[in-house]
Protein backbone atom coordinates (compact mmCIF):
# COMPACT_ATOMS: atom_id res chain seq x y z
CA UNK A 1 0.00 0.00 0.00
CA UNK A 2 1.52 3.46 -0.87
CA UNK A 3 0.09 6.74 -1.12
CA UNK A 4 0.29 9.61 -3.93
CA UNK A 5 -1.07 13.25 -4.09
CA UNK A 6 -0.57 15.41 -7.20
CA UNK A 7 -1.22 18.91 -7.56
CA UNK A 8 -0.98 20.82 -10.36
CA UNK A 9 -2.05 23.97 -12.48
CA UNK A 10 -4.83 23.75 -15.09
CA UNK A 11 -4.61 24.89 -18.41
CA UNK A 12 -6.49 28.32 -19.69
CA UNK A 13 -10.38 27.15 -20.54
CA UNK A 14 -13.86 27.66 -20.76
CA UNK A 15 -15.83 26.18 -18.25
CA UNK A 16 -19.45 25.85 -18.95
CA UNK A 17 -21.95 23.57 -17.34
CA UNK A 18 -21.75 20.92 -20.04
CA UNK A 19 -17.83 20.57 -18.90
CA UNK A 20 -19.02 20.32 -14.99
CA UNK A 21 -21.30 17.55 -15.86
CA UNK A 22 -18.84 15.68 -17.96
CA UNK A 23 -16.16 16.07 -14.98
CA UNK A 24 -18.87 14.81 -12.46
CA UNK A 25 -20.24 11.64 -14.43
CA UNK A 26 -16.18 10.83 -14.80
CA UNK A 27 -15.23 11.13 -11.27
CA UNK A 28 -18.11 9.74 -9.86
CA UNK A 29 -17.87 6.61 -12.28
CA UNK A 30 -14.07 6.10 -11.32
CA UNK A 31 -14.95 7.14 -7.55
CA UNK A 32 -17.49 3.72 -7.45
CA UNK A 33 -15.20 1.35 -9.73
CA UNK A 34 -12.26 2.12 -7.54
CA UNK A 35 -14.39 1.81 -3.94
CA UNK A 36 -15.92 -1.57 -5.71
CA UNK A 37 -19.28 -0.55 -6.35
CA UNK A 38 -20.07 1.46 -2.86
CA UNK A 39 -23.01 3.95 -3.26
CA UNK A 40 -21.84 6.92 -2.71
CA UNK A 41 -23.68 9.55 -0.10
CA UNK A 42 -24.60 13.60 -0.86
CA UNK A 43 -21.71 14.55 1.59
CA UNK A 44 -19.07 12.99 -1.00
CA UNK A 45 -19.31 15.35 -3.59
CA UNK A 46 -19.67 18.75 -3.59
CA UNK A 47 -19.96 21.66 -6.42
CA UNK A 48 -19.27 25.43 -4.75
CA UNK A 49 -19.84 28.52 -6.95
CA UNK A 50 -17.81 31.45 -5.84
CA UNK A 51 -19.20 35.29 -6.44
CA UNK A 52 -19.15 38.67 -5.25
CA UNK A 53 -21.98 38.27 -3.31
CA UNK A 54 -20.77 34.55 -1.49
CA UNK A 55 -20.63 30.74 -2.23
CA UNK A 56 -23.22 28.45 -3.00
CA UNK A 57 -22.32 24.48 -2.58
CA UNK A 58 -24.59 21.91 -4.06
CA UNK A 59 -24.39 18.32 -4.08
CA UNK A 60 -24.62 17.77 -7.87
CA UNK A 61 -24.00 19.67 -11.48
CA UNK A 62 -27.73 19.79 -12.16
CA UNK A 63 -28.32 21.61 -9.28
CA UNK A 64 -26.43 24.93 -9.98
CA UNK A 65 -29.63 27.51 -10.82
CA UNK A 66 -29.94 29.13 -14.65
CA UNK A 67 -28.30 28.10 -18.00
CA UNK A 68 -25.30 30.01 -17.46
CA UNK A 69 -22.83 31.41 -14.56
CA UNK A 70 -23.27 34.42 -12.94
CA UNK A 71 -21.35 37.27 -14.46
CA UNK A 72 -19.24 38.30 -11.50
CA UNK A 73 -18.47 33.96 -10.81
CA UNK A 74 -14.52 34.05 -10.15
CA UNK A 75 -14.28 30.19 -8.83
CA UNK A 76 -16.56 26.79 -9.46
CA UNK A 77 -14.90 23.90 -7.80
CA UNK A 78 -15.28 20.45 -7.76
CA UNK A 79 -14.52 18.38 -4.43
CA UNK A 80 -14.80 14.75 -4.18
CA UNK A 81 -13.96 13.24 -1.00
CA UNK A 82 -14.88 9.82 -0.07
CA UNK A 83 -12.66 9.94 3.60
CA UNK A 84 -15.38 9.85 5.70
CA UNK A 85 -18.94 8.80 5.91
CA UNK A 86 -19.92 5.05 6.35
CA UNK A 87 -17.81 4.87 3.06
CA UNK A 88 -14.50 6.33 4.28
CA UNK A 89 -12.66 5.26 1.32
CA UNK A 90 -8.94 7.08 1.09
CA UNK A 91 -9.44 9.29 -2.26
CA UNK A 92 -10.13 12.84 -2.42
CA UNK A 93 -9.81 15.10 -5.93
CA UNK A 94 -10.05 18.65 -6.11
CA UNK A 95 -10.90 20.44 -9.18
CA UNK A 96 -10.66 24.13 -8.88
CA UNK A 97 -11.42 26.45 -11.91
CA UNK A 98 -10.22 30.20 -10.82
CA UNK A 99 -9.95 33.43 -13.16
CA UNK A 100 -6.55 33.95 -11.75
CA UNK A 101 -4.03 31.32 -13.21
CA UNK A 102 -2.41 30.79 -9.53
CA UNK A 103 -5.30 29.14 -8.04
CA UNK A 104 -6.80 27.29 -11.32
CA UNK A 105 -5.63 24.04 -10.11
CA UNK A 106 -6.10 20.21 -9.78
CA UNK A 107 -5.06 18.16 -6.73
CA UNK A 108 -6.12 14.25 -6.44
CA UNK A 109 -4.46 12.51 -3.80
CA UNK A 110 -5.26 8.69 -2.65
CA UNK A 111 -3.67 5.78 -0.51
CA UNK A 112 -3.93 2.39 -1.61
CA UNK A 113 -2.12 0.03 -3.69
CA UNK A 114 -0.13 1.16 -6.91
CA UNK A 115 -1.56 4.52 -5.66
CA UNK A 116 1.20 6.70 -8.10
CA UNK A 117 -1.11 4.84 -11.19
CA UNK A 118 -4.26 5.78 -9.78
CA UNK A 119 -3.68 8.73 -9.56
CA UNK A 120 -2.15 9.12 -12.83
CA UNK A 121 -5.01 7.55 -14.35
CA UNK A 122 -7.61 9.93 -12.50
CA UNK A 123 -5.74 13.05 -13.97
CA UNK A 124 -5.03 12.03 -17.21
CA UNK A 125 -9.07 11.38 -17.26
CA UNK A 126 -9.97 14.82 -16.25
CA UNK A 127 -7.71 17.06 -18.41
CA UNK A 128 -8.79 15.12 -21.47
CA UNK A 129 -12.24 16.57 -20.61
CA UNK A 130 -10.72 20.20 -19.34
CA UNK A 131 -8.60 20.16 -22.60
CA UNK A 132 -11.50 20.06 -24.76
CA UNK A 133 -12.77 23.30 -23.49
CA UNK A 134 -8.90 24.50 -23.70
CA UNK A 135 -8.67 27.94 -24.86
CA UNK A 136 -6.11 31.01 -25.74
CA UNK A 137 -6.49 33.29 -22.81
CA UNK A 138 -3.21 32.32 -21.16
CA UNK A 139 -1.77 34.54 -24.04
CA UNK A 140 -3.63 37.03 -22.08
CA UNK A 141 -2.24 36.10 -18.34
CA UNK A 142 1.06 36.01 -18.28
CA UNK A 143 3.17 34.03 -15.65
CA UNK A 144 3.87 36.46 -12.38
CA UNK A 145 7.63 36.68 -13.45
CA UNK A 146 6.85 37.47 -16.96
CA UNK A 147 4.47 40.01 -16.08
CA UNK A 148 6.88 41.64 -13.27
CA UNK A 149 9.25 42.04 -15.78
CA UNK A 150 6.76 43.83 -18.60
CA UNK A 151 5.48 46.41 -15.84
CA UNK A 152 9.51 46.48 -14.85
CA UNK A 153 10.39 47.27 -18.41
CA UNK A 154 7.33 49.92 -19.51
CA UNK A 155 8.70 51.78 -16.69
CA UNK A 156 12.20 51.86 -17.53
CA UNK A 157 11.10 52.65 -20.98
CA UNK A 158 9.06 55.66 -19.75
CA UNK A 159 12.23 57.13 -18.29
CA UNK A 160 14.21 56.71 -21.25
CA UNK A 161 11.42 57.86 -23.43
CA UNK A 162 11.74 60.88 -21.58
CA UNK A 163 15.38 61.26 -22.32
CA UNK A 164 15.23 61.31 -25.68
CA UNK A 165 12.06 62.85 -26.44
CA UNK A 166 13.57 66.23 -27.89
CA UNK A 167 16.39 64.26 -29.35
CA UNK A 168 14.73 61.41 -31.05
CA UNK A 169 11.34 62.34 -31.19
CA UNK A 170 10.23 59.57 -33.73
CA UNK A 171 11.94 57.16 -31.59
CA UNK A 172 9.98 58.81 -28.90
CA UNK A 173 6.49 57.89 -30.93
CA UNK A 174 7.17 54.47 -31.30
CA UNK A 175 8.35 54.21 -28.04
CA UNK A 176 5.24 55.86 -26.62
CA UNK A 177 3.19 53.72 -28.58
CA UNK A 178 4.63 50.29 -27.46
CA UNK A 179 4.61 50.90 -24.10
CA UNK A 180 0.67 52.54 -24.20
CA UNK A 181 -0.26 48.61 -25.73
CA UNK A 182 2.21 46.83 -23.22
CA UNK A 183 0.00 48.85 -20.68
CA UNK A 184 -3.30 47.79 -22.33
CA UNK A 185 -2.43 44.89 -22.60
CA UNK A 186 -1.52 44.25 -18.86
CA UNK A 187 -4.65 45.86 -17.56
CA UNK A 188 -6.63 45.25 -19.94
CA UNK A 189 -6.12 41.75 -21.00
CA UNK A 190 -6.98 39.75 -17.49
CA UNK A 191 -10.27 41.92 -17.90
CA UNK A 192 -11.31 40.78 -21.06
CA UNK A 193 -9.69 37.50 -21.63
CA UNK A 194 -9.04 36.00 -17.56
CA UNK A 195 -7.46 32.86 -17.18
CA UNK A 196 -10.09 30.65 -16.59
CA UNK A 197 -13.68 31.67 -18.12
CA UNK A 198 -17.02 31.14 -17.22
CA UNK A 199 -19.94 31.28 -19.89
CA UNK A 200 -21.18 33.94 -18.84
CA UNK A 201 -22.99 36.89 -20.90
CA UNK A 202 -20.11 39.30 -19.82
CA UNK A 203 -17.92 36.22 -21.02
CA UNK A 204 -19.37 36.17 -24.56
CA UNK A 205 -19.28 40.22 -24.82
CA UNK A 206 -15.95 40.62 -23.65
CA UNK A 207 -14.35 37.71 -25.95
CA UNK A 208 -16.13 39.62 -29.17
CA UNK A 209 -14.73 43.02 -27.44
CA UNK A 210 -11.28 41.35 -27.37
CA UNK A 211 -11.46 39.85 -30.71
CA UNK A 212 -12.63 43.08 -32.35
CA UNK A 213 -9.77 45.02 -30.32
CA UNK A 214 -6.97 41.97 -31.03
CA UNK A 215 -8.01 42.30 -35.02
CA UNK A 216 -8.34 45.98 -35.32
CA UNK A 217 -4.70 46.23 -33.92
CA UNK A 218 -3.65 44.15 -36.47
CA UNK A 219 -5.07 45.77 -39.11
CA UNK A 220 -3.22 48.60 -37.88
CA UNK A 221 0.13 47.64 -37.53
CA UNK A 222 -0.47 45.67 -41.15
CA UNK A 223 -1.41 48.88 -42.88
CA UNK A 224 0.68 51.19 -41.18
CA UNK A 225 3.62 49.26 -42.61
CA UNK A 226 2.44 48.98 -45.85
CA UNK A 227 1.46 52.51 -45.91
CA UNK A 228 5.15 53.58 -45.23
CA UNK A 229 6.25 51.04 -47.43
CA UNK A 230 4.78 52.98 -50.58
CA UNK A 231 5.58 56.24 -49.36
CA UNK A 232 9.02 55.42 -49.63
CA UNK A 233 8.65 53.67 -52.84
CA UNK A 234 7.33 55.74 -54.29
CA UNK A 235 7.46 59.46 -52.53
CA UNK A 236 10.96 59.00 -51.13
CA UNK A 237 10.29 59.64 -47.69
Amino acid sequence: MSQFKLEKRLPSCTVSKDLLKELETYLLAKAKTLSGGEDLEDRHFRVCIHDDLGVEAVSNVESVPGRQFLDSTNQVTLDLDLRYGKLAFPLQVEVRFDKDRTFSRLTVSYTGDDARAVVAGLHDGIMRLILSAKNGNVFFNPSPFLEGALWGGCSLSLLLSSIVAKVMPTVFAVGAFVIALTFIYLIAGKRLRPYTAFDSPTTDRNSKLADWFVYGLAGFVLFGSLLAVVRRSYFGF
